[in-house]
């Protein structure tokens, strides 16, 4: 049975036209998890958001595969999911640079793929739910500076669900 497209590897792309000549490319974005399950030749882990259907060598890895949204934030642009933080990727060559955090200041283990930019202020407007891990039903609500450099607030905890 093929897994959801919810579950697929994030892939990223870029065309390039320039007078004379066009060219494309493409890369998969280098999760943890990829790198992984491309180590071990097969798939490592289960359904979308459920750890408890992983393999046993899967513990304790990031599950996000970036595959939602490109995010183009304060010049730099970042691949996301709902189930784990953004992933930096080079818009030049389409390298993956890492998980990004913010220098540490990202506090929640989840990022909405679904960011909104103020076209006033420049700053981005994030939330992440079960922030604080697995089945928590809270969330936490954090904005970004324009500069991107890190999350202006990070929110206090709030329940999502009654």
């Amino acid at each position: 049975m093929a897994a959801p497209f919810s579950s697929g590897d994030g892939m990223v792309s870029a065309m390039r036209i320039a007078p004379g000549k066009a060219s494309f490319a493409i890369r998969y974005v280098q999760t943890e998890r990829h790198q992984a399950e491309v180590a071990a030749g097969r798939a490592l882990f289960g359904k979308y958001r459920n750890p408890f259907t992983d393999q046993q060598e899967a513990e304790g890895l990031d599950r996000t595969v970036a595959n939602t949204t490109p995010v183009w934030h304060a010049g730099r642009f970042a691949a996301d999911q709902e189930d784990g933080r953004p992933y930096r990727v080079d818009p030049r060559t389409l390298a993956t640079i890492g998980r990004h955090d913010f220098g540490g200041k990202l506090k929640s283990a989840t990022a909405t793929a679904h960011v909104r930019i103020d076209p006033q202020t420049g700053e981005m407007f994030s939330f992440g739910y079960e922030a604080d891990g697995l089945g928590v039903d809270q969330g936490r609500l954090f904005i970004v500076d324009k500069q991107g450099t890190s999350p202006a607030s990070n929110g206090s905890m709030r329940r999502i669900a009654p």
